[in-house]
């Protein structure tokens, strides 16, 4: 795994030589993290394949972290990855991202300023669970729940606990959000719960 040990630094894994364009972090052994920020400010992660991990990217009092052009995916057949991103930090941005094969994509805890934007999610478990998150803003997601899971083995496919699942968070901007192929899951799956347990439903 990566970790950023300096407040400012620019991940860029941008490779010409590369068939994607972007470097690819991972390999054929199974790693924990593929990158992790912890403590650190005003770090910039871009253009990265992020591959066969546990977790993509870890981060705890990370702020002013920015992710861009980012892809975390788990091998065919293998056993799937946890989760994409754990966030914890203040004035967080994601953009481009993309999440194939792994549980779950975004989870965050206990944050006051994240920004997810242009983000696809396909995954089993849930595309993104905000606790306890102020000054969100979603726009311009989509979710595929087409995965049974990370190995192939479940018959049922679709997400198993929700598409975006809000809790303790209020005042969210969640626009432009598109769920499909979520079949075999309980109600409120392509929906948004709001702090008070309301449902919004996706667009």
């Amino acid at each position: 795994p990566i970790y950023i040990a300096q407040d400012g630094l620019t991940l860029d894994c941008a490779d010409s030589s590369a068939p994607t364009g972007r470097h690819q972090i991972g390999g054929s052994v199974r790693q924990s993290a593929g990158v992790t920020v912890f403590t650190r400010s005003n770090v910039r992660i871009k253009n990265c394949d992020i591959f066969n991990v546990d977790f993509g990217l870890l981060s705890s009092q990370a702020d002013n972290l920015r992710v861009e052009q980012v892809g975390v995916r788990a091998p065919v057949g293998s056993p799937a990855g946890s989760e994409a991103a754990v966030l914890h930090g203040q004035n967080i941005s994601i953009s481009d991202l993309e999440v194939d094969g792994l549980e779950s994509g975004i989870r965050t805890d206990d944050m006051v300023g994240l920004a997810v934007e242009r983000a696809k999610f396909k995954t089993f478990g849930f595309a993104a669970y905000f606790h306890n998150v102020g000054q969100l803003v979603v726009d311009s997601v989509e979710i595929d729940g087409t995965l049974s899971n990370g190995s192939g083995g479940s018959a049922d496919a679709g997400l198993s606990v929700g598409a975006l699942i809000l809790e303790g968070t209020t005042g969210a901007q969640v626009t432009a959000v598109t769920a499909t192929n979520l079949g075999g899951v309980q109600s409120g799956l392509a929906a948004v719960f709001d702090s008070d347990a309301a449902l919004k439903q996706l667009s």
